[in-house]
């Protein structure tokens, strides 16, 4: 069954709009164990008789004209389109855990949906907006979209099935289990494939083909560092952590990175003093770390939560006493046990995956209001996440045709939620040659928490 993308998913209304996502895939693919496949085709745009915009393709056309709509890089008429290869159409599969499997007639009968069935309902929302704001730059190109069931068997079926043997892009599955299959197909196929929310970096290795979105936890702290020095010099910098080896992974890590950046700045030459902590942190001192003539910058590469509340706890103590601000990692602005009040005494700086930009609520906002006129609701952070990832492969692919992976590498954007910083992840090979380990985003957001609001501070 071939679905317009402009009629896909008319109804406003949460509940009306995920019914009926399920029922079109139900009518399309069938519920049955099979890889359920749906294809999204490019469809002719109406042009109105008059100067109003009359449908979300030709208000995005609009948008997308303003000059701070598109990154200057993608739009930069500069480079020689002769230097690069394009296609009539495009193919591009997205893998997505519907759950397809577990409806049957009865059950798609009720408005109730499987909450198992959120992540990829939300997800693929945010790819129909990126759509139509690819067909209105131009895109001419084919979406498979794919119910992976979170299911290995499956997605074995989908592969040797050769569904996605003629893809120029695959994005999914959003799992590791299912991901390690898709890689290992597109490694050997040659297929480029986009991991979209996974930060683990164990699903692949030595394919240059495998594209991480979701940065590893490692370039949170290389971020975070980088920054610190950067933005906060001649301080007292301490590394809190325990004694585990996750922490002190990182601990040792955060060495190696203060060796690479004195090295690159030879007139600062930065250190970093160690404070290792036992006992979750319960009966903590950290005074003994801290200077009095100096800003103490202190950064926690833990993810542990009692560990935190505890090192929240004590360092609250101490910001009466000494200029503190304390970096730390994502679980800072995600969980509710880390007291908002302790995080806005001490400064707190961590890093995000996520971060939408203030203007996406401006009133003016084209996408946002075509998000909210089609689903009835703001757009989730996954929807959020799965149009800036799409919409930014559909550009390079717009401007750059199947040479897109190689572009990217030197085109450096920014989304609604985040930006793109795609960088090769280097190791040696059997016969001491470097080779591509994968590809990885090297962009994190750092947010500062002060006056109880959050504002981006790094560059994006």
């Amino acid at each position: 069954m071939t679905l317009a993308p402009s009629r896909l998913l008319p109804l406003s209304g949460n509940r009306c709009i995920l019914y009926l996502l399920i029922i079109i895939l139900l009518v399309s693919c069938g519920a049955s164990k099979k890889p359920s496949e749906t294809i999204v085709s490019e469809t002719a745009s109406n042009k109105p008789t008059d100067n109003k915009p009359k449908t979300l393709q030709e208000v995005l056309q609009k948008e997308a004209a303003k000059p701070d709509s598109i990154p200057k890089n993608l739009t930069d008429s500069s480079f020689n389109k002769k230097l690069f290869t394009y296609k009539d159409r495009y193919e591009i599969a997205i893998l997505l855990p519907f759950y397809l499997h577990s409806i049957d007639g009865d059950t798609a009968k009720s408005p109730f949906i499987d909450p198992e069935s959120k992540l990829g309902i939300e997800f693929y929302k945010g790819v129909i907006m990126a759509i139509d704001s690819l067909q209105a730059q131009g895109l001419k190109a084919r979406f498979h979209v794919f119910d992976s069931q979170n299911n290995e068997d499956t997605v074995k079926s989908l592969l040797t099935a050769g569904k996605l043997e003629n893809m120029d892009l695959v994005i999914g599955p959003i799992f590791n289990t299912q991901a390690r299959l898709v890689a290992d197909y597109c490694k050997k196929k040659n297929i480029t494939m986009v991991s979209p929310l996974s930060p683990t970096d164990n699903i692949t290795s030595k394919n240059a083909n495998f594209i991480m979105a979701n940065p590893r936890l490692d370039v949170h702290c290389e971020q975070l560092l980088e920054f610190a020095f950067d933005s906060m010099p001649n301080s007292n910098y301490v590394v809190v952590y325990q004694d585990n080896p996750i922490e002190s992974k990182y601990a040792a890590m955060f060495d190696k990175l203060v060796g690479t950046y004195n090295m690159g700045h030879p007139s600062k030459q930065l250190k970093i003093t160690k404070a290792i902590i036992k006992g979750k942190g319960l009966s903590a001192d950290l005074s003994p770390y801290m200077s009095s003539s100096k800003p103490n910058i202190i950064i926690i590469p833990s993810v542990d939560l009692p560990f935190l509340v505890n090192i929240g706890r004590e360092l609250y103590t101490l910001v009466n006493k000494y200029d503190l601000t304390v970096m730390g990692m994502p679980i800072w602005g995600t969980d509710e046990n880390l007291r908002l009040d302790y995080s806005n005494a001490f400064k707190l700086h961590f890093t995000s995956p996520y971060y939408v930009r203030p203007e996406f609520f401006e009133k003016d906002n084209a996408l946002r209001s075509a998000f909210i006129d089609r689903f009835g609701n703001e757009p989730s952070e996954n929807a959020l996440k799965a149009y800036d990832l799409v919409n930014y492969f559909g550009k390079l692919i717009i401007h750059y045709g199947i040479n897109y992976r190689d572009m990217m590498l030197v085109d450096y954007s920014s989304a609604w939620s985040t930006a793109y910083k795609f960088r090769k992840n280097m190791v040696m090979d059997a016969t001491g040659k470097e080779a591509v380990e994968y590809i990885e985003n090297k962009h994190v957001n750092i947010l500062k928490y002060e006056d109880f609001q959050l504002e981006l501070v790094n560059h994006r």
